[in-house]
């Protein structure tokens, strides 16, 4: 998905539906480029409520870019991203989110 800035009515939404409960690294994949956004909001719904993370998709993509660990209930947890950013002409990416359960078996 690649969407320019608008007013957070385009949304991505990635169900984790992770299998126990427990605390969760999670990351999010995208492309960086020039016309990114630099305020990408990524809110996780996890056992908590909800965090928003405002990324740099300019300088920060291309690998696994961590959101956080939060704990997220058995079947449950979500990620969200919208294009609501400050500069309606940059680009929003959405490529893909994961999920690790801590510890963390690899290195």
């Amino acid at each position: 998905l690649s969407k320019s800035g608008g007013t957070g009515a385009g949304t991505a939404t990635w169900n984790l539906n992770v299998p126990e409960s427990g605390l969760y690294e999670v990351c999010a994949w995208f492309s960086q480029g020039t016309n990114r956004a630099n305020d990408a909001p990524y809110t996780v719904n996890h056992a908590g409520g909800a965090t928003t993370i405002k990324v740099n998709q300019q300088s920060t993509g291309g690998r696994w870019f961590k959101l956080g660990d939060f704990n997220l209930n058995a079947g449950s947890g979500s990620v969200v991203l919208t294009d609501k950013v400050a500069n309606a002409a940059s680009v929003v990416i959405a490529d893909a989110v994961k999920a690790t359960k801590w510890p963390s078996t690899t290195a």
